[in-house]
């Protein structure tokens, strides 16, 4: 892997940070708190990655992307679900792929 994988996310996500679990429960399955980091099937998107040691930094910078998985805090700026073409999500996908071609 020659770049860090990036997972914006917004506690402003309805559809991951409710919608998502509410539907794994409606199926079956088990949880803690909905929409909540604890939430055992709460989306990436709500929450970020959990359990693999993700650095945890904010979607407005500056960015430090020599970690290996990077969970961007978004909740200032994603408003909803589909609320991620951005001027800062931009941002952060340009630095990405200049650090990934660098790397090259």
């Amino acid at each position: 892997m020659n770049g860090p994988i990036l997972i914006t996310h917004s506690k402003n996500d309805e559809a991951v940070s409710l919608a998502y679990p509410l539907a794994s429960r409606l199926n079956g399955d088990d949880a803690a708190a909905i929409g909540t980091p604890s939430d055992l099937y709460g989306g990436m998107g709500a929450n970020g990655a959990r359990g693999v040691n993700a650095q945890e930094i904010s979607l407005r910078g500056p960015y430090d992307l020599s970690q290996p998985i990077i969970n961007l805090n978004a909740d200032a700026i994603i408003q909803s679900h589909g609320d991620v073409a951005r001027p800062e999500t931009a941002a952060l996908l340009s630095a990405a792929i200049r650090r990934t071609m660098q790397g090259l």
